[in-house]
């Protein structure tokens, strides 16, 4: 993402419209995590890649093994 400024030196509304939908992903995320704590005392991954797919959110994570 660019930081552009257009000639009023506002934000390209499609960069806006992008962090809004990006920031909206991660609240409903939160508020599932949340909510399966309080009702579940657990949150299963499973529940999360699902939602992950859902707002095609890529999340990579690194695996330590100790031999």
């Amino acid at each position: 993402m660019s930081t552009r400024m257009r000639r009023n030196d506002k934000i390209d509304p499609r960069q806006k419209k992008e962090l809004a939908r990006q920031k909206y992903a991660e609240r409903q995320i939160d508020k599932f995590v949340k909510w399966s704590w309080r009702m579940r005392n657990r949150v299963r991954s499973r529940d999360i890649k699902e939602l992950q797919d859902e707002y095609n959110i890529k999340c990579y994570t690194k695996i330590n093994y100790k031999d």
